[in-house]
């Protein structure tokens, strides 16, 4: 009776693990352009076989708008091998933090597929103005006059930094 159930198990994990599963790819972090706007895609692709879709696209989860849906109504078929794109866009709510985003597609035979993707606001380069000796305003940097004969002590002096009041009691 044991050796009955041991290769039943036996025949059902091996026809789970020679079935192939659809795959489901979009990015895990995108840099937004200045002002928060954000474009990217995600792709789904049926793997072994074909796949109908109910529904697809992105909703925003932190700092990003609503999001957008399209409907596939079951009728939509990906074809084995074959992908479906789904393209991303909108705005970071407030462009200086950063946003996060939901993508999915319902597969209707089987599973929702679905992604978290990190929206970070654009980088800055902020000019910091540059103080010291020898400055040089084209060159935008910074000229230490450490000589090599000052000793470790004076030079660690010079780069050391305020030092920070006691929190109050």
């Amino acid at each position: 009776m044991k050796l009955a159930h041991l290769a039943f198990i036996l025949l059902l994990l091996g026809a789970c693990s020679s079935a192939e599963a659809h795959t489901f790819d979009a990015p895990d972090t995108v840099i937004a352009m200045p002002g928060g706007v954000f474009h990217y895609s995600w792709v789904f692709t049926a793997v072994g076989t074909a796949a109908n879709w109910g529904g697809a696209g992105w909703c925003g989860v932190i700092n990003t708008p609503p999001g957008t849906m399209e409907q596939g109504f079951c009728t939509t078929t990906v074809l084995p091998g074959g992908q479906f794109r789904y393209d991303v866009s909108g705005s970071l709510t407030n462009p200086a933090q950063a946003g996060k985003v939901m993508n999915w597609i319902d597969e209707c035979e089987n599973f929702t597929y679905w992604k978290y993707t990190v929206i970070m606001p654009a980088r800055r380069r902020i000019p910091v103005p540059l103080t010291g000796a020898n400055q040089d305003p084209s060159a935008g940097s910074v000229e230490r006059t450490a000589t090599r004969s000052a000793t470790w002590g004076s030079v660690k002096a010079r780069f050391r930094s305020p030092r920070m009041a006691p929190f109050p009691s």
